[in-house]
């Protein structure tokens, strides 16, 4: 279910938040080479005052009374506000459930979003999902519009089945279910805030949404669903909106879209793996998107996979990828042979496509890589006209992508990523290492050479990975969010940590 790995205080406690306060812990642990600058300082201005100096520290901690948070993605909404989401657990109802979460733009719960859980008469800054045919559900990305919020993640039906279903939620943007969202089939008279799909690919045990893009009338999910093979095969859902008349009201609800590929799902496995769509982006300028995630290429490891996908549901016949057609694949980067895997893409103007994730650099080590892409398949090729050697070859080599990582550092993965349109900067955050995962991040000049280097770790705290990163061109700021699990008790949670 988890797709972004490498394989597969006090104050608060009325409000709805445990926002504890970590005395004992100051603090990031700066770049791990003090040789390359800091990506940025922490923001005074933002989160909780955990040193005592009367200021904020720059980032704050936040999960569940009674309970435990998994982060997975996040975006900025128009007012600067930071919408969370992904799942929470609570011991009283004994299950993992979508959970969106809203904080001010100072880093505050945001209590005039979500349900009032606690009672006290005011939202509590969360909302978690609940249905009586529902047992379990993850949120996994989201995509905010002028009037909504869209989530795509899993559930998991409480009858009549035994595995998950691709599934998208949406909320009005004060975190309130949007009732007439979907009204199902023949029951005519509930309208629901959620849709789900079963068997996309035909295997019918395994699906989910890994990333969500939003188009006018048009909803378009990526991820995987399993196929008669018990192989993961790539997949696109493709939602749309439809008229229903309720007497005496039309609504307009969202429906699978028949015409979009082969009944609504585009289902894509090159190789005799696994696939898989971790990330999304739009194809500004020349319209449709770009799916980025993993296949098996040739050589029968895992490969780097990128998708042209058509409004239509096509694949681009002008994508070709190295013996196989239906994708870019791109194996080796790192040079260990054993496999690599992009999940977060971002369209660099209307030139390139930017691409982060890892690559597999030798035993029991991985190396987190950024590529830069071009519309006919090559790793440095410009998004129009034929392949040609790219005048500004990209990376440190010039070979198209940038490595990043320690070699004494063992397993490092780049699986968030922002990219600053005024400047042409490229912000990636990701991990190092497993049990002890220390968040990083790092600043790439626009031919992707490596400009600054922050890290984040807190004794307090077993882990850091890095869920979400987000860059506000306006102010200059960059914000990420990062799922880790306190040391003491193990509570697992969120971190939003700013730097200016």
């Amino acid at each position: 279910m988890k797709r972004k790995r490498f394989a597969k205080t006090p104050g608060f406690l009325a409000l709805g938040f445990v926002l504890a306060l970590l005395a004992a812990c100051a603090g990031p642990s700066g770049s791990p080479d003090g040789s390359i600058p800091e990506i940025g300082v922490l923001d005074p201005g933002f989160g909780q005052d955990y040193d005592g100096d009367g200021t904020p520290d720059g980032w704050v901690f936040a999960s569940l009374p009674g309970g435990h948070a998994r982060p997975e993605a996040a975006k900025l909404d128009g007012d600067g506000r930071i919408v969370v989401v992904g799942s929470s657990f609570l011991d009283t109802d004994g299950g993992w459930r979508m959970t969106l979460w809203r904080f001010t733009p100072a880093g505050a719960p945001d209590l005039t979003f979500g349900q009032d859980y606690d009672g006290d008469g005011t939202p509590d800054g969360y909302v978690r999902f609940a249905h009586p045919d529902v047992s379990e559900s993850g949120g996994l990305d989201l995509a905010i519009t002028g009037s909504r919020i869209y989530v795509t993640g899993y559930l998991v039906r409480s009858t009549g089945t035994d595995g998950m279903d691709l599934a998208v939620w949406s909320y009005k943007l004060d975190g309130s279910p949007d009732p007439y969202f979907h009204f199902p089939v023949p029951v005519l008279s509930e309208g629901r805030n959620f849709v789900y799909a079963h068997d996309a690919a035909g295997g019918g045990r395994a699906e989910a949404g890994q990333a969500i893009l939003v188009d006018g009338n048009d909803i378009y999910v990526a991820g995987y669903s399993e196929d008669p093979s018990f192989k993961n095969a790539m997949v696109v859902w493709n939602l749309t909106k439809e008229d229903i008349f309720i007497n005496p009201i039309t609504y307009q609800h969202w429906v699978t879209d028949a015409t979009f590929a082969t009944g609504g799902f585009l289902v894509d496995r090159p190789g005799d793996g696994d696939a898989a769509g971790n990330g999304i982006a739009y194809n500004y300028g020349f319209g449709g998107f770009y799916v980025v995630g993993k296949a098996t290429g040739p050589s029968g490891t895992d490969d780097l996979a990128v998708w042209r996908v058509k409004p239509s549901g096509e694949l681009a016949s002008d994508f070709p990828g190295p013996g196989l057609q239906e994708a870019f694949l791109h194996h080796d980067a790192a040079g260990g042979g054993a496999g690599d895997v992009g999940y977060a893409a971002s369209k660099a103007g209307s030139s390139y496509l930017l691409v982060a994730g890892a690559s597999v650099a030798g035993p029991a080590t991985a190396t987190g890589v950024v590529w830069r892409l071009g519309s006919e398949g090559g790793v440095y090729q410009p998004l129009s006209g034929p392949p040609a050697a790219d005048p500004h070859a990209f990376g440190d080599g010039g070979q198209g992508w940038t490595l990043l990582g320690d070699p004494d550092a063992g397993v490092q993965v780049v699986n968030v990523l922002a990219y600053d349109g005024n400047q042409g900067f490229i912000f990636v955050g990701g991990y190092r290492g497993l049990l002890a995962a220390e968040a990083v991040f790092w600043a790439l000049d626009p031919n992707g050479k490596l400009a600054r280097r922050s890290a984040f770790s807190q004794g307090d705290f077993l882990y850091a990975f890095p869920e979400a990163l987000l860059r506000d061109n306006d102010s200059g700021t960059l914000t990420a969010v990062l799922r880790v699990a306190r040391a003491s008790g193990g509570q697992e949670g969120l971190v939003l940590l700013r730097y200016r």
